[in-house]
């Protein structure tokens, strides 16, 4: 299992002396995108749906042109990390890692720069090799800004407490040879050290600085300094927040604010002009002092505040801070919201291009059946595109209803690829045509998911307080399932079984005291007629997604805040809990299982874990690379994972290039197939690259399944009631002889009116032949019937017909007869 942190693994990938990544050494297995910018793909990765240009984590906290305006600096509010992006391509040419920089400064030629970060270092770099020159203080502030001789530095950094008080600001003058200090500028000694923001005039004669109190605010201000003094000059009070400062001429300083944008006259401290309402926050001034970015409304302004034109975005939220390239081309804007920032060409006032796809996380992902398309939603954006599989190429661009957010759901091709479920809306694939749109709530609350049956008939819709049932054809309200208490209880998630006849739902507990007796948290209804059916699994961890098996035996539940629970359904037993390392702060709702029913693949911390349902062992695991996955699913052959990601784009992972090692004789491979996961599953996938071999070692060495007479098995079981031992003994041997094929018929026995004893022997020989640990040879059959699938062909699908005619309750049988039906819809 990988653990290494994400924000390092991104360091250790993209972090480099040289200028760009492309000059990297990556070796002769590196791939690269194939329509994006060339950026090199994660290592077992084979493709990338969308580019990554200009791609953050998260929001930003701050943003600025190098000197040469070829390149966009951001650094991240969260971890610390800034990226240098080529303004011409959008590539990311360099990164520095977590905990390097929240501020970065260029110096007035252009050759080095300095980062600064609240919570660490301050250092100066040389930009042309992107080395470290030397470190100038432990712990320096979020604002860094060159002298106009290059040779020392403005900082805000941590002041340490005087008695009785917190620590607070310091505003100092920094020798950048040396790293000494040469003047502390006063007035911030009591102000929270984090966010305090500068900017020095065009001359240098003047320093001003800002601070951000806060949500709330009440006591921001503005101080003007002499920098060749330290003398205060004026200072003028900000209610709530200082965003950004930034002087449009020696004598002129420009105050971006939490309500407003003031102009200041810093001899004096006279405000000159306040502008008209919708221009605040974050502003930044071109470089012939004439014109305003305004971050909060996307606007050019003059400095009298006269409005020249608004930029397009489509973020719903207001602009964070501005940026105008020192050539005047450009102009650049962060936000709290993906894609985080956006720059345009202020000559045609357009966008920079992204690159195609989405600009928001990718929250839900589906393969065509024919492996033809793949799918990308966006809830964010209410978004999908339609990508070419075999190019990665964008095809097409469909717009979906936002009322369906947090998440996409229920997104699925049909079973011949022509139709495309989103969130129970239809969609034609060919011409990307809506064909039908959900039925209306049934109350009108919120909808946390809407998804239709596979076979169209049915659609439920879920919110906080009820499941709603509708017959998808005609429309009518069929009932409704209802929390226990709407004043104590909430619907987190619900899901259709694929033959549509069963419904299962997630409630829990948000309000109110504890239960003496927690409730049963999942619940199985009847799809039909909203009859309960069964529950189990009595309070625990919140709930957040739930997934049926394709044999409909098993339910997958992720539970908060990284625990995916396997139930088995006959018997409502928790079968594995697997712990996948993820955030408290992020949910986990991204796993799906491959057609065939045995590998299950979620999204996790740093990368993307394959499990196998039936031991409940990790199989695998790919290093994502730069950002998370929020969705994950199998191609329709199941030989691809499909992630999308927090960053826009998605990726696809390839099974064949997890096996590298050498097979070994017929008997060894055999073997291994019976043994731990990964081990096995090497050599499956291994050997589906050679299908002649793997074709004739499977059909030497499995055999079907005995048939076995349903009548003997209810003689046998009903012996195990009877008083003679020798009779209850050979009952048991001859069942444990049969094997799974037993098993339902032990599970319909145990359901019925017997004596007590003989339940118990009954679920003692269930736990023995359906436990959770099955059989290494039971294991090694499924195996070999997913390989079988994997290789198909003729001769494939006869070793498969034999198989299937064995006894048709042995799970041999029954998967290799599902088998069958796959191959024959490819």
């Amino acid at each position: 299992m990988i653990r290494t942190p994400l924000l390092l693994v991104v360091a250790l990938l993209l972090w480099k002396t040289s200028p760009t990544v492309s000059q990297q050494e990556e070796g002769p297995a590196t791939r690269k995108d194939s329509v994006g910018t060339g950026t090199a793909l994660p290592p077992q990765a084979a493709q990338r749906l969308g580019s990554l240009r200009f791609r953050l984590r998260s929001f930003p906290s701050s943003v600025v042109f190098s000197r040469d305006s070829k390149h966009l600096v951001t650094t991240e509010h969260d971890g610390g990390a800034a990226q240098f992006w080529e303004v011409a391509s959008g590539a990311l040419i360099r990164e520095l890692p977590p905990g390097a920089a929240s501020c970065v400064a260029f110096s007035p030629d252009g050759q080095q720069f300095l980062t600064g970060y609240g919570y660490g270092p301050l250092v100066l770099w040389d930009w042309a090799t992107g080395k470290k020159i030397r470190q100038l203080r432990d712990r320096a502030g979020h604002s860094v800004v060159f002298t106009t001789d290059g040779q020392r530095a403005f900082t805000t950094v941590h002041a340490e407490p005087a008695a009785n008080q917190q620590g607070g600001s310091a505003v100092v003058l920094i020798d950048l040879t040396s790293g000494q200090e040469i003047r502390r500028y006063s007035g911030f000694e009591h102000q929270p050290q984090s966010y305090l923001t500068l900017a020095m005039s065009p001359d240098g004669a003047y320093l001003a600085g800002g601070d951000f109190a806060g949500p709330g605010g009440g006591d921001a201000k503005v101080i003007v300094w002499r920098t060749d003094t330290g003398q205060e000059l004026c200072r003028v009070a900000e209610p709530n927040n200082v965003y950004q400062l930034a002087f449009a001429d020696q004598e002129t300083l420009v105050i971006g604010g939490y309500e407003r944008i003031r102009l200041l006259k810093v001899n004096g401290g006279k405000i000159l002009r306040v502008l008209e309402e919708g221009a605040r926050y974050g502003v930044a001034v071109d470089n012939e002092g004439k014109r305003l970015m305004v971050a909060g409304d996307k606007s050019i302004r003059d400095l009298r505040g006269k409005l020249d034109r608004k930029l397009t975005h489509d973020s719903l939220y207001h602009g964070w801070h501005a940026a105008w390239s020192p050539d005047g081309e450009h102009v650049a804007v962060t936000c709290l919201r993906h894609p985080y920032v956006t720059m345009w060409n202020v000559r045609t006032g357009a966008e920079v291009s992204f690159g195609s796809g989405h600009r928001g996380p990718i929250n839900a992902v589906a393969a065509s059946p024919e492996s033809r398309w793949i799918a990308t939603g966006s809830s964010q954006e209410a978004k999908v595109c339609l990508w070419d599989a075999k190019s990665g190429k964008l095809t097409r661009e469909m717009k979906v209803r936002s009322i369906f957010e947090p998440r996409l759901n229920c997104f699925h091709f049909s079973a011949d690829g022509s139709i495309l479920t989103v969130a129970g809306s239809r969609w034609d694939v060919t011409t990307g045509q809506l064909l039908d749109t959900p039925v209306d709530s049934a109350d009108g609350y919120r909808l946390f998911r809407s998804s239709l049956s596979t076979d169209g008939s049915l659609q439920f819709q879920v919110n906080e307080s009820t499941v709603a049932v509708f017959d998808n054809v005609t429309g009518k309200h069929l009932h409704s399932l209802n929390v226990p208490d709407p004043k104590k209880y909430a619907f987190n998630d619900a899901v259709l079984s694929q033959d549509g006849k069963t419904l299962a739902s997630a409630w829990f507990q948000n309000r109110g005291a504890a239960s003496d007796v927690p409730l049963d948290s999942i619940v199985l209804w009847d799809a039909r007629t909203g009859k309960r059916l069964s529950s189990f699994r009595p309070g625990g961890q919140v709930m957040r997604r739930l997934l049926f098996a394709p044999e409909g035996e098993h339910l997958i539940a992720s539970a908060h805040p990284g625990n995916l629970e396997i139930w088995h359904l006959p018997t409502r037993s928790l079968r594995a809990k697997l712990a996948v390392p993820w955030g408290n702060n992020r949910e986990l709702t991204g796993f799906a299982i491959a057609r065939h029913g045995q590998l299950l693949v979620t999204q996790a911390k740093g990368c993307i874990q394959l499990w196998e349902i039936a031991t409940g062992q990790l199989v695998h695991s790919w290093t994502v690379g730069y950002t998370d996955a929020d969705s994950a699913t199998f191609s329709a052959d199941s030989r691809h994972v499909i992630s999308g990601h927090s960053d826009g784009t998605a990726l696809v992972w390839n099974f064949h290039d997890n096996a590298s090692a050498p097979l070994g004789k017929d008997a060894k491979v055999w073997e291994d197939l019976a043994s731990d996961p990964r081990a096995a599953y090497a050599v499956l996938w291994k050997l589906a690259q050679d299908p002649v071999r793997a074709v004739s070692l499977l059909k030497d060495r499995l055999q079907a399944a005995p048939q076995v007479q349903f009548e003997n098995l209810e003689r046998w079981i009903r012996d195990l009631g009877e008083p003679m031992f020798e009779r209850r003994d050979n009952a048991h041997k001859h069942l444990l002889k049969t094997g799974l094929s037993a098993v339902p018929a032990l599970r319909q026995a145990a359901n019925t009116d017997i004596d007590l004893e003989t339940r118990r022997r009954i679920q003692r020989l269930l736990e023995t032949l359906d436990g959770n640990t099955p059989f290494a040879s039971h294991l090694r059959d499924m195996r070999a019937v997913q390989l079988l699938e994997l290789v198909g062909g003729a001769e494939a699908k006869r070793v498969l017909t034999a198989l299937s005619q064995g006894d048709r309750g042995h799970p041999k049988s029954v998967a290799a007869t599902a088998a069958l039906m796959r191959l024959e819809q490819r």
